[in-house]
C-alpha cells in the first residue's frame, strides 16, 4: 500500500477509523513513530503523518509534511460500458483504474439485462482500494445514463 485514503487527510491531527486501524495495526503491525502517507480525494497532495498514539480501537496521527505529488495517466481515457452483471464490473474495475481510466460511463443498451443494478458506493470503495495499491492520486469518476443516446 503506497498511501491510505481518508476524507480528513490534510488536517493537523488525524483519527483513524476502525477498518483502517485493523489493517494498519493488526495486519501490518505498524508502531508509534512510524511515518505513513495519506491522501484525500479532493487534491493531489500527499500528506505525511507520524503515529503519536495507538489505543485499543483508535490511533492519533500528527501531520508532518504535505507534498504536492500528483499521480495520474498522461492521457485521458473515458470508457463507455453497457451494464452487465455487477460481479464482472467489480472484477474489472481495479484493472481499469490501474490503467488510468479517468471516467466510466455506464448505460443500458438495447439488449442489456435490465434487472442488474450497479452499487455505486461499492464501486467507489473498490476504486479507492485499487488507487491505494497503485498510487493513483485521483479517483475514477462514474456516470450512469439511462440509454446510449443519452
Amino acid at each position: 500500500m503506497q498511501f491510505v485514503y481518508h476524507s480528513h487527510a490534510g488536517e493537523e491531527t488525524l483519527h483513524v477509523d476502525v477498518k483502517t486501524y485493523e489493517h494498519l495495526f493488526k495486519v501490518r503491525r505498524i508502531g508509534i513513530g512510524t511515518t505513513l502517507f495519506w491522501r484525500n480525494a479532493l487534491d493531489d497532495i500527499l500528506y505525511e503523518y507520524v503515529i503519536e498514539s495507538i489505543g485499543k480501537k483508535e490511533a492519533l496521527l500528527r501531520l508532518t509534511h504535505p507534498t504536492y505529488a500528483p499521480v495520474f495517466s498522461a492521457r485521458s481515457l473515458h470508457v463507455g460500458w453497457s451494464i452487465v452483471d455487477p460481479k464482472i464490473v467489480e472484477k474489472t474495475l481495479p484493472m481499469l483504474n490501474e490503467l488510468g481510466v479517468e471516467k466510466m460511463t455506464f448505460f443500458y443498451a438495447e439488449f442489456s439485462q435490465k434487472q442488474f443494478k450497479l452499487d455505486r458506493e461499492r464501486m467507489e470503495r473498490i476504486v479507492i482500494n485499487s488507487s491505494q495499491q497503485c498510487g493513483r492520486s485521483r479517483l475514477m469518476q462514474f456516470e450512469m445514463l439511462p440509454t446510449l443516446k443519452a
